[in-house]
């Protein structure tokens, strides 16, 4: 269904073209998750929901994968 999204989230992956917000640090550290994981997720993982944050008025994709863990 969102597979164009999660092309796009992958190649960002592949390339280290993306940036991790002092919040999505945070996030990591309270589920006790390093980037490494997070990639590995995101790698082999499946969008399985989108909400939409009425805050900031844009889509986000929640993806469930596996860590190396």
């Amino acid at each position: 269904m969102f597979s164009n999204i999660l092309k796009q989230v992958r190649e960002k992956v592949r390339t280290l073209d993306y940036v991790v917000t002092l919040h999505a640090d945070e996030a990591m550290d309270d589920d006790g998750l390093t980037i490494i994981d997070v990639e590995a997720i995101i790698l082999t993982g499946e969008i399985f929901e989108r909400q939409k944050d009425h805050e900031i008025e844009e889509w986000k994709y929640l993806i469930r994968g596996k860590t190396l863990k």
